[in-house]
């Protein structure tokens, strides 16, 4: 519940920033800046969010997007809240406003019930049991989704491509079907799972530095080997004795 609330924080908090798909800036663009948005190409939304500078299509003359911001949560509300219903209409501006803060909501509400419904289904399932489970959504629940249980410690390690199937962006004449990897044709190649590949074990890595105690605990080994075998040379007086390394004793 709270990584839901979180996340609807952090998309209103910058509704252009927080919405990489764009809808919520060509809706405000649409709503507030209306000779802009009849002026520019607005087929694909997610480029004009990003777009700094865009050309005009009926002139030579640009307009400067990236001025154009839409207000955080609590702007919106203080701004909704003066608007008296007895007295006028709502305008566009407070419409698209209304409609930008109900939508969040609803939209990590999608996410939260998928991270719901997937824990359900492996918390129903017997201890040990092999449970695969297949989230086919749109980009952007599934990167949520995504990033909530990579959080949570798990990860993508075997998997090609990082266990992505499809791609984040399309042409408008690109077919939009789906080639699934061999593993969601044969569950078996899922498991087992692989393991996560240790820290030391990655290219360029240090080792990881041993603790106090355990390297006290090596140093107590070596001085109880070093004196069995000082115990074993005082017995057998007649036969040779090995060369002892001299050794520190280091706390």
């Amino acid at each position: 519940m709270l990584r839901y609330a979180a996340s609807v924080d952090q998309l209103l908090e910058d509704p252009k920033e927080g919405d990489t798909e764009g809808d919520y800036f060509d809706a405000w663009l649409r709503e507030c800046h209306r000779e802009i948005h009849d002026d520019v190409d607005t087929s694909d939304p997610a480029e004009l969010r990003s777009a700094k500078w865009v050309e005009s299509e009926s002139s030579s003359r640009r307009y400067d997007l990236g001025a154009i911001r839409i207000p955080d949560y609590e702007s919106a509300f203080q701004e909704l809240r003066a608007f008296d219903f007895r007295s006028r209409s709502s305008t566009r501006r407070e419409r698209v406003l209304a409609k930008i803060l109900v939508d969040a909501f609803q939209l990590r509400l999608v996410d939260a019930a998928a991270i719901l419904t997937i824990g359900n289904i492996v918390a129903q399932s017997e201890e040990g049991a092999r449970v695969v489970v297949v989230l086919y959504a749109g980009a952007a629940h599934s990167r949520c989704v995504v990033e909530f249980f990579r959080s949570q410690g798990l990860g993508h390690q075997g998997l090609p491509k990082k266990g992505y199937v499809g791609q984040e962006e399309w042409e408008d004449d690109e077919p939009r079907g789906l080639e699934l990897p061999s593993y969601l044709h044969d569950f078996s190649e899922l498991f087992p799972v692989p393991k996560a590949q240790p820290p030391a074990a990655r290219a360029g890595a240090a080792p990881p530095k041993a603790s106090l105690q355990e390297r006290r605990k090596a140093e107590d080994a070596a001085d109880q080997a070093m004196r069995e075998l000082l115990e074993e040379e005082a017995q057998a007086p007649g036969q040779a004795k090995p060369k002892a390394a001299s050794r520190k004793q280091k706390r």
